[in-house]
């Protein structure tokens, strides 16, 4: 349940984006968090949502270092989103792990909204 609702957190992330018209980099957002809430919901278990959500979240991050580069703001969104991936595989599977990952989701879904921000202000 609290993963459920931590990775919700991340839909916020489209807040700094409505005042721009891209409506690509929302949909991202929108198809990572959904996934990752299947994913969740089934309790890791099943191996398509799993793939899809893992592929999505890559495509966020790759579209992150994509637009970072674009718009010249690599230095801020590579360093924030390889901590972040690098946290989230550091994660033991252990009694803490719901916790642990809990925690993972609310700095993450911070961290998107910060590069959802930075993005904001380019001509997205």
């Amino acid at each position: 349940m609290w993963l459920i609702l931590t990775t919700l957190l991340h839909f916020l992330s489209i807040l700094p984006l409505a005042s721009t018209n891209s409506i690509l980099y929302s949909s991202v957002i929108l198809a990572s968090t959904l996934l990752s809430v299947l994913y969740h919901l089934y309790e890791e278990s099943n191996g398509w949502i799993t793939i899809l959500d893992y592929g999505m979240s890559g495509v966020w991050a790759f579209y992150d270092t994509y637009l970072g580069y674009k718009y010249r703001l690599l230095h801020k969104i590579l360093p924030t989103n390889f901590i972040s991936c690098a946290i989230n595989v550091l994660i033991p599977y252990n009694t803490q792990y719901v916790f642990l990952h809990s925690v993972w989701h609310i700095l993450n879904a911070y961290k998107s909204y910060y590069i959802a921000t930075l993005l904001s202000k380019t001509e997205l």
